[in-house]
């Protein structure tokens, strides 16, 4: 009974040690496959944009900007991990390729000035839960699109000159209490607009036709 006791434990003990190395061997092609796939997705990428990449804390932290007046694609992007700023200034890129987008919690910061987005493309970005800086200037955005805006708590800096938003817009971003910097010029805001705005969000600074407030 001794002796089979001893075997059972050494045999449970075998099972344990194989399960143990095929969860590391498992772990370890998942990774690689990974891996892989995000390699080819930057190969993808560089034909038409410049993927930087540094490390921070032993994890890459990448930067995507698109080459201006590239008709670019951005499922790539889903395949990557840690991109946190993104530029397609200039670029084709519409409402439509944005939802690419939607998926990218580590996005930061996007740049979409002199594009063709519009309220719809502003609808997918208001999902980009830890977006802090976004340049839509000279985009066909408008107080629709601030609307969608207004859900984008994080965001600190928003660019909107250039396009057709006016005083009803500037009320939807009441509603961001940590934006510090606002550039609404060439738009149709107004002194009493932006001075309501100024009253709501003190601590921001509002570049405007009239100066800066």
């Amino acid at each position: 009974m001794k002796m089979l006791r001893r075997l059972r434990t050494r045999w449970q003990i075998s099972l344990s040690g194989l399960f143990i190395v095929m969860s590391v061997i498992c772990v370890g092609l998942a990774g690689w496959r990974y891996a892989t796939r995000e390699s080819r997705a930057i190969a993808e990428l560089q034909r038409t944009a410049g993927v930087h990449t540094v490390l921070s804390n032993g994890e890459p932290h990448r930067e995507v900007a698109f080459r201006v007046g590239s008709d670019v694609a951005l499922e790539p992007l889903t395949r990557i991990r840690n991109v946190w700023y993104i530029c397609l200034w200039g670029t084709e890129v519409d409402d439509a390729d944005l939802r690419w987008l939607c998926g990218m919690n580590t996005l930061t910061d996007v740049e979409l000035g002199y594009t063709k987005v519009g309220d719809d493309g502003a609808r997918h970005i208001a999902r980009l839960a830890q977006l802090e800086y976004l340049d839509m200037s000279h985009t066909k955005v408008s107080d629709h699109g601030l609307r969608s805006l207004s859900k984008c708590k994080r965001l600190d800096d928003l660019v909107l000159r250039g396009t057709s938003v006016s005083d009803r817009g500037l009320l939807h971003l009441k509603k961001l209490p940590r934006l510090r910097s606002l550039n609404v010029y060439g738009t149709n805001v107004t002194a009493s607009g932006v001075e309501d705005l100024k009253l709501s969000l003190r601590r921001c600074r509002i570049y405007w036709d009239g100066g800066v407030l």
